[in-house]
Formats: C-alpha cells, sequence, structure tokens
C-alpha cells in the first residue's frame, strides 16, 4: 500500500513540475508577444487591428466569411454603414448549404426600427 502512495506522491509531484515549467515559459512567451506588439505600436501600427487580424487569422476561412455575411446582413438591417465590406465580393462568394440566411426584415422588431 506504501509503495502504491509513494508512486502517486511521485506522480503528482512530477505533474505539478511540468506544470509550473509550461507556466513559466508561457509567462516568457506572453511577455515576448507584449514586447512585439509594443514594437508594432511604436513604428505606428495600430495595436488593436492587430490583435483583430490575429483573432481573424485563427478562424475558418469558410466560418469566417460566413460570419462577415451575417455581420454585413446585420448591419443593413439596422442601417448602419457596411462599407467596409464588399458587398459584391460577398454576393460572389462560395456559399454551403448551412451558410445560407434567410431573414424577413418586414418583422415587427425591425419594421418598427
Amino acid at each position: 500500500m506504501n509503495a502504491v502512495n509513494g508512486h502517486a506522491k511521485e506522480q503528482l509531484k512530477s505533474y505539478v513540475e511540468r506544470i509550473e515549467r509550461l507556466e513559466e515559459e508561457k509567462a516568457g512567451l506572453s511577455g515576448d508577444i507584449k514586447d512585439l506588439y509594443d514594437m508594432a505600436k511604436s513604428e505606428g501600427y495600430d495595436v488593436k487591428a492587430l490583435r483583430k487580424i490575429i483573432q481573424i487569422r485563427k478562424q475558418d476561412p469558410d466560418a469566417r466569411r460566413d460570419l462577415e455575411s451575417v455581420l454585413v446582413t446585420y448591419m443593413h438591417a439596422l442601417g448602419m454603414d457596411s462599407g467596409m465590406f464588399d458587398m459584391d465580393a460577398f454576393a460572389k462568394l462560395p456559399r454551403n448549404d448551412t451558410a445560407q440566411i434567410d431573414i424577413d426584415f418586414s418583422t415587427p422588431a425591425l419594421a418598427a426600427e
């Protein structure tokens, strides 16, 4: 019984030490990333835009196009300028069946605004 407890104790210690090492590495990497954003900012780049680009590049291209299409649809319904999106380009994008969106703009909630 003691040998089992000893093994579990060593295993637990091993996990804790590995997690601690990885946390240290993560902190170092976070610092490196912050330094890169600071460098970009000092050269005139917009850090918020860079962060958004990084987020967008992580997305699946089809999922991103679908989301952008929904955003344009909603912005149009709310009377917002969607000039940041090329509506003609969206119309030409290939769509799968699950990406089709059918919104009735005559609903009372949207018609009242």
